[in-house]
């Protein structure tokens, strides 16, 4: 880094960095690889080898094959993929489009995220129906019934939908949102969220963060021991807080928690490794919104408005 700027001015209270113009350009791209780097570093599902990963050939053939889902040939030709990039615990490939934007799982190849928003939306005739939408959501479901994770994970899924008005020219939208269940438990981390367009029928939406997440009993007693501070009785600390217990500690914060069951879930604030919480319900300026409290340590690590009801 030091060939890139020079020092312009330094005493003992000041230090001034003076970047030329020409540099710039080779500056970002060192932050941009420090930012990238601290991310793998933190989070470790990031931390993949080079090698496992699949070739920008590979995944440009495969994200080809799934935009021709939504776009003609002659769109395909504009298309741009960019290398391997870093968000929300997930490495991928990205192909964007002006109308598609598409995330393949950089190891796994399968689709992580789809955002289509066509220039024109051609009607159906019609609004389809939400029984309708539920079987054309369905059937994209189907599509990764085959991953490995399934085979662990029971048939039965909650199933979860609203409605909304897409911006612009998006016309009424059906948000579905399928959660597989494990040993009772939800797997909120690893839900598929399909949105299917009222007008058309397409599947306008798609996203699925994380596969293959099992229920983290036994790590996480193991990885809480070594949080606790002067711990008299191990064996009684890594006891889960009740539902009471929890509902206690924020009666003041949330006096109407409404308890809806535990799940597995996976973000920054866990390095995103899966923790099981404790789920409640409480309206929140008018809104409903779901807290979800680690059930060892009672700390709140997300909160969502939730919109969806199930069927």
């Amino acid at each position: 880094i030091s060939s890139i700027y020079r020092i312009a001015e330094a005493n003992e209270n000041q230090l001034v960095i003076s970047i030329p113009q020409a540099e710039e350009e080779k500056l970002q791209e060192v932050s941009i690889n420090l930012t990238e780097l601290g991310s793998r570093y933190r989070h470790s599902i990031l931390s993949e080898n080079p090698e496992d990963l699949l070739s920008e050939e590979e995944a440009r053939d495969r994200l080809v094959v799934l935009a021709r889902n939504w776009l003609e040939e002659e769109s395909l030709e504009n298309m741009e993929i960019e290398g391997v990039q870093y968000r929300n615990g997930v490495s991928h490939y990205a192909l964007e489009t002006q109308e598609l934007l598409l995330w393949l799982d950089a190891k796994t190849g399968t689709l992580r995220y789809l955002e289509y928003s066509p220039e024109d939306t051609e009607a159906s005739g019609g609004k389809i129906q939400q029984n309708e939408a539920l079987e054309i959501a369905l059937e994209f479901y189907e599509n990764f019934k085959g991953e490995s994770f399934e085979e662990k994970v029971q048939e039965e899924k909650v199933q979860e939908v609203f409605t909304y008005n897409q911006e612009g020219n998006g016309g009424m939208v059906y948000a579905f949102r399928f959660t597989p269940i494990n040993n009772n438990m939800r797997l909120s981390s690893d839900a598929f969220e399909i949105n299917v367009g009222a007008d058309n029928g397409e599947v306008v939406r798609f996203r699925n963060r994380f596969h293959e997440t099992s229920v983290p009993t036994d790590a996480k007693e193991k990885l809480f021991m070594l949080e606790l501070d002067n711990s008299d009785d191990i064996n009684d600390a890594v006891i889960p807080l009740s539902v009471e217990n929890i509902m206690e500690k924020y009666q003041d914060e949330f006096p109407d928690l409404d308890y809806q069951g535990r799940a597995v879930i996976r973000n920054f604030y866990t390095e995103f490794q899966p923790r099981v919480a404790k789920v409640f319900f409480q309206e929140i300026d008018g809104q409903r919104a779901a807290l979800y409290f680690d059930e060892y340590t009672g700390w709140e690590l997300e909160r969502t408005y939730y919109p969806y009801e199930s069927f």
